[in-house]
C-alpha cells in the first residue's frame, strides 16, 4: 500500500565523458606477405579501403580534413553519405623472431618496392619506385652499442587503396629471392569516417518488459550516421494524478540520460505505481574536426506503465519501506543497490546488481531485542536454483537467513540475544531457500552450487573452489560478525567472520571503559593536561589477547595509546 513507503527514490549520476580527440568511425584494413611470400615477381600486395569502389562510382561524400568549416544544416551537406576525416597508409616491415633462429653475428634485411596510391575518388595520388625499409639486428660490444630495429614503417596520407610490387630483397647487401617466416610485410590503410545524420530520420523504439526479473529492454534500429544513441526515460509516480490514465507531468529536463554505442539497453525496475516514459535519438557529429555533438529527431515517446494490476509490470517491493540508488557510468554501465527499513527505519537487508555476473548481492542485518544493530551477514551473491548463466533477481530476499537447526526456520535475535544463547550465538543454515536458491550460509559452506554442483557454466572454476568456508565440522556457518553492548549502551564484544571468531570463541575483540585519575594522568603527560574528569580511558583486547589502552577527550578523540601486558605467547 501506498501509506507503507517510506521513502522510495532514485539517486541518479550520469557521468557524460566526450573525449577531445574523437575517434568517429575509425576502421584499419591490412594485407600481409609473411616468410617465402615475400618475394620478387609474387602477385602484388594490395590493399583497399572497403568504400573505395563506391567513392569511384558515387559522388554523394565528400573529404573533410582538419581544420575544416562546420557543418551546417543545409541539405546539400545532410545529402552526402559520409565524410573522410582522413586516410592514413602504411607499409612495415617486422623481424617477428618466431621462428627462434638464432643469430651470431649482426645482420642487415632491406626490402625494396613500388607503390601506386590512390585517391578517394579513383585518381593516382602518387606513383612512387624504390622505396625502401630496412631492418638491423645487431649485438653490443665492450666498446659500442648497437642499434636494433626490428620494425620499418613508411606512411602515406591521404591514400585509399595501395598497390604494391617487390623490386627487391637483400641481406647484408646479397640479394635473395625470398625470407623466411621470421619476416611480414604488411601493408594498411586506416580511415576516420563519419556518416552523415539526416536530422529528419526519426527511429523507432520497442520495449520486451520480464515480469519476472521486472527488467525492460529497450531496441531500436540502426540509423545511418549515428555515432552513438542518447536514452532517456524519467519515472512519474500516481501520486501526481489519479487511476492507471496517461500521466502529463512528465519533464525530460529531469530524465536520466544515457548515451549508448549499442542499440539496445537492458534495465530494471525499481520504482513505485506510476508510469516510466522513454525516448531515444540518434547522435552524430559534426564541427571541426568532428568533435561535435550533432542530435537526431527524437523518437515517439514509449511508456512502461508500473501498476498493481493492468500495467505491464507490479510496482517494486510495494508495501516495503525500501530507497533505490542507481549511479550511472559512460555508455548505459551502472550501479544499482537497494536498501529495505523495518518499522523503526532500520536498515535490514541491502541489495546490490552485479552487472558483470548479473548476480543479485545480499547482505542483511540484524538488531537485539533493544533494537540495536547486532548482527551483519556478510554479502553475499543471491544463486538461482537453476540457469546460473541467467542472473538473479533484483528484489527483496524473503528467506536469505536460514537459522541452523531450525527446520527452514529463519534467523532472528531469538538465536543470538536470549540468557541461553548470548555468549553461544546459533550459526545459519548451509541449505537452500525454499525455492533451491542459495542462502548466506549456503554460499560460504561446501554446499555452495558452485562448488559442489554441476550447473554451468560457473561451476568447477578454480576460483570457486577457493571461496572460504564459514562453517564449524558439524555444517553451522558463523558467516556474519556480532556486537554485544554493556548496560550503558557501549560495545563490549565484536566477533569477526568464522566459527573461529565468533563469539564464545576466545578470539573476539573485548572493550573496557574506565575514568582516568588526576593524578595519573598528571604524571603521564603532565600538569597542563587539565582536568581527569574531560578524559576517559579504554581498553581493547584484540583476539590474540593483546591489550591496548586508549586515551580520549571529551570528543571522543584519540589522545594517546600504548600497547599493556605481556606480549601473546602464541597467535593461534
Amino acid at each position: 500500500m501506498k501509506n507503507n513507503i517510506l521513502f522510495s527514490a532514485f539517486l541518479l549520476l550520469l557521468i557524460q565523458c566526450l573525449p577531445n580527440t574523437v575517434s568517429g568511425h575509425v576502421n584499419t584494413y591490412l594485407n600481409y606477405r609473411q616468410g617465402s611470400d615475400i618475394a620478387i615477381g609474387t602477385s602484388n600486395l594490395q590493399v583497399k579501403d572497403e568504400w573505395y569502389q563506391y567513392m569511384v562510382s558515387s559522388s554523394d561524400w565528400n573529404n573533410h580534413p582538419q581544420p575544416a568549416t562546420p557543418l551546417n544544416d543545409s541539405t546539400t551537406v545532410y545529402g552526402n553519405k559520409f565524410a573522410n576525416r582522413k586516410a592514413i597508409g602504411r607499409v612495415s616491415f617486422q623481424y617477428t623472431g618466431s621462428q627462434n633462429i638464432a643469430y651470431s653475428s649482426t645482420w642487415t634485411a632491406t626490402v625494396t618496392y613500388n607503390i601506386v596510391g590512390y585517391a578517394a575518388g579513383g585518381a593516382v595520388l602518387f606513383n612512387k619506385t624504390g622505396e625502401k625499409l630496412i631492418l638491423n639486428y645487431g649485438f653490443p660490444t665492450t666498446s659500442s652499442i648497437v642499434a636494433v630495429y626490428d620494425k620499418s614503417v613508411l606512411e602515406y596520407q591521404k591514400v585509399h587503396f595501395m598497390d604494391i610490387s617487390i623490386t627487391g630483397i637483400t641481406l647484408n647487401g646479397s640479394s635473395l629471392t625470398a625470407l623466411n617466416n621470421d619476416f611480414i610485410l604488411e601493408a594498411s590503410i586506416e580511415v576516420e569516417r563519419y556518416f552523415i545524420l539526416n536530422p529528419a530520420t526519426v527511429p523507432t523504439i520497442t520495449k520486451s518488459v520480464n515480469t519476472t526479473l521486472k527488467t525492460v529492454d529497450f531496441a531500436w534500429p540502426f540509423v545511418l550516421g549515428a555515432e552513438e544513441y542518447e536514452l532517456q526515460f524519467v519515472h512519474v509516480s500516481d501520486q501526481l494524478t489519479s487511476g492507471t490514465t496517461a500521466l502529463s507531468q512528465r519533464n525530460y529536463a529531469n530524465a536520466t540520460k544515457i548515451f549508448l554505442n549499442e542499440q539496445t539497453y537492458k534495465m530494471t525496475l525499481p520504482y513505485e505505481r506510476g508510469v516510466l516514459y522513454y525516448r531515444v535519438r540518434p547522435v552524430g557529429r559534426h564541427g571541426k574536426g568532428f568533435s561535435e555533438r550533432f542530435f537526431g529527431s527524437w523518437s515517439t515517446e514509449g511508456t512502461v506503465n508500473i501498476f498493481t494490476t493492468g500495467g505491464d509490470v507490479t510496482p517494486f517491493e510495494n508495501g516495503r519501506n525500501w530507497t533505490c540508488h542507481t549511479t550511472y557510468a559512460e555508455h548505459g554501465k551502472r550501479a544499482q543497490d537497494a536498501s529495505f527499513f523495518d518499522g523503526t527505519g532500520q536498515n535490514r537487508q541491502s541489495v546490490t546488481k552485479d552487472n558483470s555476473t548479473n548476480f543479485a548481492m545480499v547482505a542483511e542485518n540484524f538488531v537485539d531485542f533493544e533494537g540495536r544493530p547486532a548482527v551483519n551477514v556478510m554479502p553475499t551473491p543471491a544463486l538461482p536454483s537453476s540457469n546460473l548463466s541467467g542472473g538473479s533477481i533484483f528484489k527483496f530476499y524473503e528467506d536469505y537467513c536460514l537459522a541452523f537447526g531450525a527446520s527452514g526456520g529463519l534467523f532472528s535475535k531469538d538465536y543470538f540475544d536470549l540468557n541461553s544463547n548470548r555468549q553461544n550465538p546459533k550459526g545459519l543454515a548451509t541449505t537452500t531457500a525454499s525455492g533451491g536458491a542459495t542462502t548466506a550460509g549456503n554460499f560460504f559452506s561446501q554446499n555452495n552450487p558452485l562448488i559442489s554442483s554441476s550447473v554451468s557454466p560457473l561451476t568447477n572454476y578454480g576460483m570457486n573452489q577457493a571461496i572460504p568456508k564459514a562453517t564449524t565440522s558439524g555444517n553451522e556457518s558463523f558467516a556474519y560478525s556480532r556486537v554485544l553492548y554493556d548496560d550503558h549502551g557501549r560495545v563490549a564484544e565484536e566477533s569477526a567472520i568464522g566459527p573461529d571468531h565468533k563469539i564464545g570463541s576466545g578470539h573476539t575483540i573485548k572493550y573496557y571503559y574506565g575514568g582516568v585519575g588526576q593524578e595519573k594522568l598528571d604524571r603521564l603527560f603532565g600538569p597542563e593536561v587539565g582536568y581527569a574528569e574531560h578524559y576517559s580511558k579504554k581498553m581493547i583486547k584484540d583476539p590474540n589477547g593483546q591489550l591496548t589502552v586508549q586515551y580520549e577527550n571529551l570528543s571522543g578523540q584519540l589522545v594517546a595509546s600504548a600497547y599493556v601486558g605481556n606480549v601473546p605467547l602464541r597467535h593461534s
